[in-house]
């Protein structure tokens, strides 16, 4: 449900456009797993899955929870310390990955799922402990190795800004 709100902010696009290898055919879309091609006439259209938490497999052509063909590349479920030395925990699921952390003042808190091997977005709030403000940003992780991953984050455009100067920016890269 959330994926829709932002699906378009964080597709990662291809140098080269797609283009369709037959006439007509159903094709995986390599950059959102839970989209596919259909071409006609070698001209093709960009269809989703009914919802942004099942996948489309290449094995029998149509959208399912769990897809047998790809696994998620990397896994990231560990800790490490935050710059404010706090823990920040990590967990994945399967297609899911989980971020926390707090700290005296603040709550952070992150839910994401993969759209491919090694892309995964979702929602972060952050939660204010002082004056309860809660901010809002659409993420994106990219696993680059087993416990590395970077990350990406714009402010969702309905999400007060509470205290946070209008610089801000939350894109790191982490190895733990």
């Amino acid at each position: 449900m959330y994926a829709n709100l932002f699906l378009l902010a964080f597709i990662i696009h291809r140098s080269s456009a797609f283009s369709c290898p037959s006439d007509s055919g159903v094709y995986v879309n390599p950059d959102d797993y839970r989209s596919y091609y259909v071409c006609s006439n070698r001209c093709y259209k960009l269809e989703y899955c009914i919802s942004p938490k099942i996948y489309f497999t290449r094995a029998n052509q149509t959208c399912i929870p769990e897809p047998p063909d790809w696994k998620t590349r990397f896994d990231l479920s560990g800790q490490f310390k935050s710059a404010e030395k706090t823990d920040i925990f990590i967990r994945q699921e399967g297609y899911k990955i989980y971020i926390s952390h707090e700290t005296i003042a603040t709550h952070y808190t992150l839910i994401s799922r993969y759209i491919n091997e090694t892309h995964a977005i979702g929602i972060q709030t952050v939660r204010q402990l002082v004056n309860n403000c809660i901010v809002v940003f659409n993420a994106r992780i990219v696993a680059t190795g087993n416990r590395a991953y970077c990350y990406y984050e714009t402010l969702h455009p309905y999400s007060p800004m509470c205290d946070l100067p209008k610089n801000y920016s939350g894109n790191y890269c982490k190895t733990y």
